[in-house]
């Protein structure tokens, strides 16, 4: 559907393209969008917060539905490089199986750094922090004007309030400088040390796949002078990975079956678990 929404208070968001189940709208608004006709219009009230409610004034412009071409080798050669659609199908498994793996370490990785801190006893605060969450917030800015949404329009349309939205990035940042305090004692602790060598390796690789001279590139990084930025972010991330190592793996469908199983720590409210990796200070 494409659609205009105008939040009262705020500058309207013309054209904004919504897949109805895509999760991007308070449901309210959802509701309310099924059954609409181009032309139409209607006032919605949903909830903000616990004890705030908003109105937005919905207009259908345009609904578009996805026509998907019949799945058979002529749909295989014109998408792929594969001849079939069995081949075709084996190669997104394949894709689909490698994000998967991805996704399990990430979290592996995460839940690892997080204990560590926990065991630790690590709490950040102060500037650093605020800059952190500064920076987060901005990522989101960005990711939202990417997508034709403000943030003062996200914010009223998530159903949290600029306090909460506020809150959560900051226990995001607080989050991000505790892993990374906590990695920078394992890397001096281990005596991490990274050698110019190495630093010059990954900008070479990274330049050539991007198509830029690596002794340009490199040049710029030493007069912005965050060469040593990316020589610690190396560090960090070879201390992350020691921590990682020594975690043992459980098969997936066991750790489903764990979780399935009540615990009294399961009543804690919970939180997004983001993890932060050297050289990523976004949300995840």
């Amino acid at each position: 559907m494409v659609v205009d929404l105008v939040v009262e208070g705020q500058e309207p968001q013309r054209d904004y393209v919504v897949e109805l189940g895509g999760g991007r709208l308070v449901p309210e608004l959802e509701r309310a969008l099924v059954g609409m006709s181009p032309g139409e219009s209607q006032e919605v009230r949903f909830e903000r917060s616990d004890d705030e409610s908003g109105t937005v004034a919905l207009a259908v412009k345009e609904i578009k539905e996805k026509v998907l071409p019949p799945l058979d080798d002529d749909l295989a050669r014109a998408a792929s490089e594969f001849d079939t659609l069995d081949q075709l199908r084996v190669d997104i498994e394949s894709h689909l199986r490698e994000q998967l793996e991805e996704e399990i370490e990430g979290a592996v990785r995460a839940a690892a750094v997080d204990q560590l801190v926990e065991a630790t006893g690590v709490q950040a605060s102060g500037p650093l922090v605020e800059a952190r969450a500064r920076t987060l917030l901005n990522n989101l800015a960005r990711s939202l004007a990417a997508r034709g949404l403000s943030l003062d329009t996200y914010v009223s349309l998530s159903g949290v309030s600029p306090e909460q939205l506020s809150e959560q990035i900051r226990g995001e940042a607080a989050q991000s400088v505790a892993r990374e305090l906590v990695l920078e004692g394992v890397a001096d602790k281990l005596e991490l040390d990274v050698p110019d060598g190495e630093v010059e390796a990954l900008v070479r690789e990274e330049a050539e796949a991007a198509g830029d001279d690596p002794d340009e590139l490199l040049q710029r990084l030493r007069d912005a002078g965050t060469f040593e930025d990316l020589r610690e972010d190396i560090r960090l991330r070879a201390a992350l990975d020691r921590v990682a190592a020594e975690v043992k793996r459980i098969p997936v469908e066991l750790a489903e079956a764990r979780e399935a199983i009540w615990t009294p720590e399961k009543e804690k409210p919970e939180t997004p678990t983001k993890l932060w990796t050297p050289g990523t200070k976004e949300t995840a």
